[in-house]
């Protein structure tokens, strides 16, 4: 029995969930050591994102020998160990993980220790690597036209839209200018007023020196006696 009928029964087990066979948890030229997962998977939702963890042991050696399993503990909230039956005693299932076993017809996987479930927070290194080494992005009106042999129509459409982004860009240009010569002009007129009030102001401390009045002596009782000097 082979890792990969194992692994097809796991994506089976999994159809509606998020899967990705030999998924690593960050980039493989890190100083450390990245783990490297037989399948990550995760169920889509919002509400309730478990995650799972599967290593695969298809002889006896390969797991007695494992010393890394507890480092997959921190990206799954749920680990398991699967493999062929006589593999893998229960008993011998470590207490933070579970153990699907193969069918002895090789048809199927069964629960034989339910894993703990664990709150643990994904760490963002496995969706990085997820979405940057595993995903492939393309413009799906593209692929969409050039399926259907309408290449004609998507350069078309194409050439369309840039034209209308840039009269977009034209129009917006066009009103950001209007709406800075209106604050320019409307900034020129409050200062044309602002120094027509600083020339009355300085006629006035003109005359108020002339009565004897400057700022140094202007005390908290200026007002009263500048009203006296204006009498006089």
């Amino acid at each position: 029995m082979t890792a990969n009928t194992i692994l097809k029964l796991l994506l089976k087990r999994h159809k509606d969930d998020i899967c990705v066979p030999e998924c690593k948890a960050g980039p493989t030229w890190t100083a450390l050591k990245t783990p490297r997962f037989d399948l990550w998977s995760m169920k889509r939702s919002y509400t309730n994102p478990t995650t799972w963890v599967y290593e695969i042991k298809v002889s006896r050696q390969d797991f007695l020998k494992d010393n890394k399993w507890q480092s997959y503990l921190p990206y799954c909230t749920d680990f398991y160990f699967t493999a062929p039956h006589g593999v893998i005693d229960v008993n011998e299932v470590p207490e933070q993980a579970g153990l699907l076993l193969l069918s002895k017809n090789g048809t199927r996987l069964y629960c034989k220790k339910k894993a703990p479930h664990r709150e643990v927070e994904i760490p963002d290194s496995v969706f990085k690597y997820i979405l940057m080494s595993r995903s492939k992005i393309v413009d799906s009106a593209y692929v969409n036209n050039t399926k259907s042999g309408n290449t004609k129509q998507y350069w078309q459409q194409w050439l369309d839209d840039k034209n209308k982004n840039q009269d977009l860009g034209y129009n917006v240009s066009r009103k950001i200018r209007q709406l800075y010569d209106k604050n320019v002009k409307l900034v020129k007129i409050n200062q044309d007023r602002m120094q027509s009030h600083l020339e009355k102001l300085d006629g006035v401390k003109r005359i108020l020196k002339e009565l004897g009045f400057n700022e140094n002596n202007l005390n908290w009782n200026y007002e009263e006696r500048i009203r006296e000097r204006i009498s006089k």
